[in-house]
């Protein structure tokens, strides 16, 4: 019992406790000091018997020397003891201290009688105590200094200086979710009280994508409703590329955009051009996709032009040649019943594989593995914003012609396709537009298994500044500098010996 305190209470002032063991190694130069002492061999010869003996001394600087390595040697040691185990910052005890924690989200969608809210509580709470308010951002948790008094105009300021939370948290890779942050920000400060603690956040569901962590349920939530526009309008803008002789496939493919235009929601534009017109990648850049539906291989600058145009994050539909590869019945994996199928299945206009920096994936294949839906994405570097954009090419195949597939003439073929081609966008919108319930948000039920106390390497590494980087620096200094005054000692003493003498 004694032991599992001690051990409680260097945990709470040391990341690593165990590293302490390593003090135990002060013993070897210890032992080393006091039982590897030599003395000279003593050896008679009869012509010296009568010279009376004289004992060499060891001078009292030298044997000040050795007591000075000693304690250098244990020294090393210890410092570096103490440095593997990672001293913790102590903080004060906040027990009292009532916390606001704000998402950059809620900074952009609060109200004005909203954020009255905040500014009220958060006075009232420095009056009576103290307060202090935390932005809950992606990449670290940051605190505001205290005794402020938070006016209207220093948050008009944090929200002009975060800017767009919403759109941060979607693009950042793997961004914690609230409930993350807030347990995070609970574990490294122990001692504050969960009823203390207000989150301001919004209800939209990009803001809780993610297992909900085991939090307290006294933690004071402050739920902002996002309403959004249920009518508003996706437009986009499509090329489609088709050969001279064959107009089959481009004509069923502007019927099902014009199907598609036909709903509230949606504006498709749709521009032809042939498929030996002279295009270039700055032409292709204004359009949201572009088909490529061509009867043989394009040519090597309009080849060159849509990679570039993939490359700088466009999407490209590409569909087969003429050329034929297999024949049969390949059933498109739709819902059961539906009687779809592939019948031809020929060589792609384009050959995705061919360009750099290129991940593909099987969206459809036959039962016997051969694929007839690949899409491949790319992403490059933007240096201008410092983000990457994705492209990606969607390779059918097949043709859009009934003799190939009867998929074109079904009756939803435009929602399908529609489906195929924006899926990822309608996920994102959904992830963006979706909201959560303030009772799901603030409810205690785990949507996962509930899981143990966070340890240290559970963490984000930006929300773990547990470790005083002061006082590893300051020991650091002191090792290095006890390891050169033990080597300087060790040559002198080396060199200040007599001849003849022992140490």
């Amino acid at each position: 019992m004694i032991v599992t305190g001690m051990f409680g209470a260097l945990s709470n002032m040391l990341l690593s406790p165990l590293w302490l063991l390593g003090m135990l190694a002060v013993a070897i130069p210890i032992g080393i000091h006091f039982f590897s002492k030599s003395k000279a061999p003593l050896i008679s010869f009869a012509q010296y018997a009568l010279i009376p003996v004289r004992q060499s001394t060891v001078p009292n600087a030298l044997r000040l020397s050795q007591w000075l390595l000693l304690l250098l040697r244990i020294l090393i040691l210890l410092l570096l003891s103490l440095l593997l185990a990672q001293c913790i910052k102590q903080t004060a005890d906040d027990s009292e201290t009532h916390y606001f924690l704000v998402s950059q989200d809620w900074l952009q969608s609060a109200q004005d009688n909203d954020k009255r809210t905040l500014l009220d509580a958060f006075n009232q709470a420095q009056s009576d105590t103290s307060s202090r308010l935390v932005l809950l951002s992606q990449r670290q948790n940051e605190a505001l200094d205290d005794k402020i008094l938070l006016t209207a105009g220093l948050l008009n300021k944090l929200v002009s200086a975060n800017g767009n939370g919403t759109k941060k948290d979607t693009e950042a890779k793997a961004p914690l979710s609230i409930w993350q942050k807030v347990a995070d920000f609970m574990f490294l400060h122990p001692s504050i009280t969960p009823n203390n603690v207000h989150v301001f956040t919004t209800d939209r569901l990009s803001q809780f994508n993610g297992d909900k962590p085991a939090m307290h349920d006294t933690v004071n939530w402050h739920i902002v409703q996002i309403k959004n526009s249920e009518n508003t309008l996706l437009k986009s803008r499509v090329l489609v590329l088709s050969s001279a002789k064959n107009h089959i496939q481009s004509r069923y493919l502007i019927a099902a955009f014009d199907a598609l235009s036909t709903e509230k929601s949606r504006y498709i534009a749709v521009d032809t051009l042939l498929t030996t017109s002279a295009v270039k990648a700055a032409q292709l850049k204004p359009y949201a996709w572009v088909f490529y539906l061509g009867d043989t291989a394009p040519s090597a600058d309009l080849a060159k032009a849509m990679e570039q145009y993939v490359q700088a994050g466009g999407q490209l539909f590409v569909t087969a040649t003429e050329q034929l590869v297999g024949g049969g019945r390949y059933p498109l994996p739709r819902s059961e019943g539906d009687n779809v199928f592939i019948n031809k299945i020929g060589q792609p206009a384009f050959l995705a594989s061919k360009m750099k920096n290129i991940k593909t994936k099987i969206l459809w294949q036959t039962a016997d593995k051969q694929p007839f839906l690949t899409r491949a994405e790319t992403r490059q570097k933007d240096t201008l914003n410092n983000e990457g954009k994705a492209g990606q090419i969607l390779t059918f195949h097949s043709r859009l012609e009934p003799s190939w597939t009867n998929w074109v003439t079904q009756p939803d073929f435009p929602y399908t396709l529609d489906n195929v081609l924006n899926q990822a966008l309608y996920q994102q919108q959904y992830i963006t537009q979706a909201t959560v319930s303030k009772a799901q948000i603030a409810s205690s039920y785990m949507l996962s298994m509930p899981s143990q106390r966070l340890t240290g390497q559970q963490l984000a590494s930006q929300l773990n500044p547990q470790r005083d980087q002061q006082i590893q620096y300051w020991l650091l200094s002191f090792l290095i500098c006890a390891f050169c005054l033990e080597r300087v000692l060790s040559e002198y003493r080396g060199k200040s010996l007599p001849r003849g003498a022992t140490s």
